[in-house]
């Protein structure tokens, strides 16, 4: 099934802020969330390996950058920008 929703996140050297977002965003089957890495930061992939609906994507560091790379790779209907 296809998420309703993707929640996009960019993010640069956030890692805490990750862990804790995690933490209080339990999976849903609706939603996909996409974390736009723009520092490369490697403690991503060790945050989200338990989570099959969180997927870490790369790109140029700036917020413009980051959200158009996580619409790009989105699969929802509706995109929400964190």
């Amino acid at each position: 099934m296809a998420p309703l929703v993707s929640v996009v996140v960019p993010v640069l050297n956030d890692a805490p802020a990750v862990d804790r977002l995690l933490r209080h965003a339990p999976p849903h089957p609706l939603v996909e969330m996409l974390l736009v890495d723009g520092g490369h930061d490697r403690r991503l992939e060790d945050l989200t390996s338990a989570r099959p609906d969180v997927r870490v994507l790369r790109s140029r560091p700036g917020r413009g950058c980051q959200m158009n790379a996580g619409a790009a790779a989105a699969a929802g209907a509706w995109l929400l920008f964190l």
